[in-house]
């Protein structure tokens, strides 16, 4: 028996209209965004009270809330960090909002398998698997603190015009803007020292003895010695 040629009159595609879709919707990506789901302006690390994700798929899909996404919080941060917002229902991307709690560590997202998710597609096909390979945020709410001040020249008695190189040593790598300045405690008139370098987590001081300075143990004036707001790590 010979059929008719496929799509030709009295053929099977020429009688009827039959619709063939066995592809399951499948997450493409999860990368970090900004609030309007820009992939190219994130802040990472951060210290924001929100992240955010865009999450894309294969194809358009209905039926996508919150319950379709799991908040990855391998370092347990405090403060249960949470999904607070889905920016559409349908789609082929929407922008997941999570909040960051109120630790340190590192969050993600991850996209839930059809077990406990009810994304499908516009024919009714229901989710390939879960999705767990996306980017994460390092989360940084702590700022930079002085672990040690001391000085790098050598010990003795220094007189009018000597130098000594103070350094103060932070927690963690820092940035600076602006110029950090030291007070020193150096008698009736206290020294004002600039910053003169920087290391990873290292400012530098460099103090020249002037008249009438004195003291017979060199000291900074006072816990708020070091001046600076510009004195920050990646995220504070």
């Amino acid at each position: 028996l010979t059929l008719f040629s496929p799509g030709a009159t009295n053929s099977l595609g020429a009688n009827k209209n039959y619709v063939i879709d066995g592809v399951r919707p499948t997450v493409s990506s999860i990368l970090r965004c900004n609030s309007s789901g820009s992939t190219s302006s994130e802040t990472n690390p951060t210290n924001g009270s929100s992240i955010w994700f865009k999450v894309t798929w294969n194809e358009n899909v209905v039926n996508i809330d919150a319950a379709d996404f799991t908040v990855h919080n391998p370092n347990s941060i405090s403060g249960s960090p949470a999904i607070t917002a889905v920016s559409a229902s349908s789609g082929s991307s929407v922008v997941v909002t999570v909040s960051t709690g109120s630790g340190d560590g590192i969050l993600g997202l991850y996209g839930n398998d059809n077990n406990s998710s009810d994304i499908a597609d516009s024919a009714g096909n229901e989710l390939q698997a879960a999705y767990t390979g996306g980017e994460t945020y390092t989360i940084d709410k702590t700022a930079p603190t002085v672990t040690s001040v001391t000085g790098t020249t050598g010990n003795g008695t220094f007189r009018i015009g000597q130098t000594i190189q103070l350094a103060v040593h932070f927690s963690e790598n820092i940035t600076v803007s602006g110029t950090p300045q030291l007070t020193l405690e150096t008698g009736t008139t206290d020294a004002v020292v600039d910053q003169s370098g920087q290391g990873s987590n290292i400012l530098y001081f460099e103090y020249t003895v002037a008249s009438p300075h004195e003291s017979g143990d060199l000291r900074y004036q006072s816990t708020t010695a070091l001046s600076g707001s510009g004195i920050k790590d990646a995220a504070n």
